[in-house]
């Protein structure tokens, strides 16, 4: 991601398991029935790739929650001045 940056690059990619299958995880009727697809949903996804190996052959060292976006974003910024 490039913000005006001429040295340094910021790159926060997040998590999408969870936002990509809001819709499904909400009509779930039971948390235990939520839970269930969710282990689905991550076990699907985990045949077929790793977010964990994506990011680091990308150099990408953490992956955060987009809840955090913000604070993360402050506190790079800050830490430039």
């Amino acid at each position: 991601m490039y913000i005006g940056l001429q040295e340094t690059e910021v790159v926060y990619p997040w998590k999408v398991g969870e936002a990509a299958y809001k819709r499904q995880l909400d009509a779930a009727q039971t948390p235990e029935e939520r839970e269930k697809l969710m282990n689905d949903l991550l076990t699907q996804s985990e045949q077929v790739r790793n977010p964990i190996k994506t990011a680091h052959s990308f150099g990408i060292e953490e992956i955060i929650d987009p809840r955090d976006t913000r604070s993360m974003i402050v506190y790079e910024v800050s830490s430039m001045t």
